[in-house]
């Protein structure tokens, strides 16, 4: 009996050694999984996310440690639109606080927010916040992000807001003691009811209600109130050679019912371009009926230059005797013209030229505009002739000329008619004023034909 028993000891089951087997090695992948799990526990508060904000993309989760040094929880959203994950990249590499600012393990932990609005914005927030090795927390940075889908962008403070924003913003961040380091340097982001600006450190922001503040308003979009609700008009592009000579084509006083369509069109038969210093009184004039919206907004869609020359030309913009204009009267006329151009186009004149070139400290105190003047007077307005005109213009011009003339005249328009064949013969390209100073800015500055704005 023993031995038999014996025997059956020695001839061991086959199911029973498997099972002593087995044992030992789930014992070790059971406390592998029990440490994997306290690992995870160990950073369960830093991986914790808020599902109810995430409207827009798809959620995406990375982990990295570092020994010793950090712990990253990173949440972020992935979409279709390539450009809209570059700025999620952009973000991850630039912003990212992994260079430890204390002693010990940091913990890093950033989750988002999005949302899509008006069908055109998409909105991006990024909430990180940093915990020392006692877990606490000591600070807490967000990045806000507007990409409009349409003209596939980020959106800045420049694209959301116009006219003398500046002050207006400068006011809203004393009134909320919010020390701002630059106006440019601000983030902003579109919201149902109105614009938020943001530094970054503060959590609550600027607000900008859109009707309060509708004027100020620069973004195309027919559920925004601004002076311009309806859709971005697309400029019609021109191919200029950087290698030929180039010059710049200015004209005073209009638009003009009849003679800016025809200057345009002239100018389009050489596929060149000109810059028109329109005053808002000719633009659109509920007082005297004037309404040439129509021409500057057409104006615009061809890819004319838009300019801002006053209101209504008056000499005391700039004089320097006892009845020069006030501040606040200098502003209406500039401003209330840059809103009768942005009411027909939905743009913004970048220049002003003040009526006869004359600034003064008033002047330089309130535009954020850039100052822009000649190089060439044709005199049109005083010689009265399209032959002396053109003769005027073939004998001075040169490469980087700034031909100063007025579209409200007839014979003006007649030299335009005139002239335009000569300077293509010569080689000459015709471009509006900025599209000049992309080339040779440097020189226009230096000759004081362009002077840039000190309010910006």
């Amino acid at each position: 009996m023993m031995k038999q028993e014996y025997k059956r000891n020695r001839h061991v089951n086959p199911k029973r050694l498997m099972l002593l087997i087995l044992i030992p090695v789930l014992l070790l992948a059971g406390g592998f999984g029990i440490y994997k799990i306290m690992a995870e526990d160990a950073y369960a508060a830093y991986n914790t996310y808020d599902e109810s904000n995430k409207k827009e993309g798809t959620m995406e989760h990375f982990t990295e440690e570092k020994e010793d040094t950090y712990y990253l929880s990173f949440y972020y959203p992935k979409f279709e639109d390539k450009q809209l994950n570059e700025i999620v990249q952009t973000y991850r590499s630039t912003s990212i606080q992994t260079k430890r600012k204390h002693e010990g393990m940091q913990y890093i932990a950033i989750d988002y927010a999005s949302e899509k609005l008006f069908d055109q914005y998409v909105n991006l927030t990024f909430i990180q916040k940093i915990y020392d090795a006692d877990e606490k927390q000591v600070d807490e940075v967000r990045n806000h992000y507007t990409y409009d889908t349409k003209q596939r962008k980020l959106i800045t403070v420049q694209d959301a807001l116009r006219r003398d924003y500046v002050q207006v913003v400068k006011k809203l961040a004393e009134t909320a003691g919010i020390k701002t380091p630059s106006i440019t340097s601000l983030q902003v982001q579109v919201e149902k009811d109105g614009l938020m600006l943001y530094t970054g450190k503060e959590t609550k922001g600027m607000a900008l209600p859109y009707k309060e503040y509708k004027k100020y308003i620069r973004l195309a979009n027919r559920n925004i109130p601004s002076l311009y609700q309806k859709d971005a008009i697309i400029p019609t592009e021109q191919k200029v050679d950087p290698n030929k000579k180039m010059i710049a084509f200015t004209f005073d006083d209009g638009p003009h019912w009849q003679n800016t369509q025809i200057i345009m069109k002239e100018f389009e038969k050489y596929n060149g371009r000109a810059t028109f210093f329109m005053l808002g009184q000719n633009v659109k004039d509920d007082t005297t009926g004037v309404d040439h919206t129509d021409i500057v907004r057409d104006m615009y869609k061809r890819g004319f230059e838009v300019g801002n020359h006053s209101w209504d030309h008056s000499m005391r913009i700039a004089a320097s005797k006892s009845d020069a204009m006030s501040k606040a009267e200098v502003s209406d006329e500039i401003y209330n013209t840059q809103d009768a151009i942005f009411a027909a186009c939905g743009a913004d004149a970048t220049m002003f030229r003040p009526p006869y070139g004359a600034l003064n400290n008033n002047v330089r105190a309130v535009s954020t505009l850039d100052f822009a003047l000649w190089d060439l007077d044709t005199l049109d307005w005083s010689n009265k002739n399209a032959d002396i005109i053109t003769q005027n213009i073939m004998q001075n011009v040169h490469d980087g000329s700034v031909i100063l003339l007025h579209d409200i005249h007839d014979f003006s328009r007649d030299a335009i008619l005139q002239v335009l064949p000569k300077l293509e013969a010569k080689g000459y390209q015709f471009v509006s004023l900025s599209t000049l100073r992309k080339y040779k800015n440097e020189e226009l500055v230096n000759e004081n034909i362009v002077i840039p704005a000190s309010m910006k």
